[in-house]
């Protein structure tokens, strides 16, 4: 099965955000498409209990196809964050045989602003292995010009207390990143896996930690180890590509 675009949600159910995973479907269904052409979208239940799911979130999401969008979800262990999902999403489609043209994963409380995001982002889709956003924040005000031209931020001034404890690398002038999402050519997963092998790092059996999972091997690990090893990605300004849904946390997702 082939659709034309696959879009991938992160969603801790701790958060109890589920107006959320309806707004991505709105926004999903809206996406200008080519004649004949549908979309799928799948939720990437992360649980902290797995065998407890609740029902209404289960009948929502099957409540949410129609003749464009296909929903689907999977159940997962609550580990390793949305780049964890991305693999999850990515095992999934490999085993059932389903491609598409484009694929990105999200986390749950935002989303691409316009109808016309997949042709607006077109260029750097079709010259990095993924498409994220860029955020301003310490790291970014370090050097707004450069890490703007560049998509990408560094550490030029001191290190994030998460990554300094929980990355992969020593030296502190080999990390580069941007945030989520991961949007990319759908070719572009099995390009990523040849590079780095595991998305994350992440151990699969340890509960999410915000500053280990979702920054030091996720956020800025996941890039960086994908830059090392010859990969390239390309952030783009939040505030001209995306919009904020609910963003109120529990703080385990």
């Amino acid at each position: 099965m082939k659709y034309y675009y696959i879009h991938g949600i992160s969603y801790w159910v701790g958060n109890n955000r589920t107006e959320n995973i309806k707004l991505h479907a709105d926004k999903i269904k809206c996406l200008d498409l080519p004649e004949g052409a549908s979309n799928l979208c799948i939720v990437s239940l992360m649980c902290d209990d797995t065998s407890s799911i609740d029902k209404n979130l289960i009948s929502l999401i099957n409540n949410l196809s129609d003749e464009s969008l296909e929903v689907d979800y999977l159940i997962n262990f609550n580990s390793g964050g949305t780049v964890q999902s991305m693999q999850h999403c990515y095992k999934y489609l490999k085993q059932n045989n389903i491609t598409s043209n484009y694929f990105g994963c999200w986390e749950d409380d935002f989303c691409f602003l316009r109808p016309t995001f997949i042709q607006d982002i077109k260029y750097y889709l079709d010259n990095y292995l993924f498409v994220g956003s860029m955020w301003e924040d310490e790291w970014f005000n370090q050097d707004p010009n450069e890490f703007k031209k560049n998509g990408k931020k560094k550490f030029l001034h001191g290190i994030d207390e998460s990554v300094s404890a929980h990355g992969q690398e020593k030296e502190k002038n080999n990390y580069c990143w941007c945030e989520d999402p991961y949007v990319m050519k759908f070719e572009n997963l099995e390009k990523i896996e040849n590079l780095i092998g595991e998305f994350t790092l992440a151990p699969t059996n340890e509960r999410y930690q915000h500053g280990k999972h979702g920054i030091a091997l996720g956020e800025v690990g996941f890039p960086t180890r994908l830059k090392l090893a010859g990969g390239d990605f390309f952030g783009l300004m939040f505030d001209e590509y995306y919009t904020f849904f609910n963003t109120e946390s529990l703080g385990g997702k």
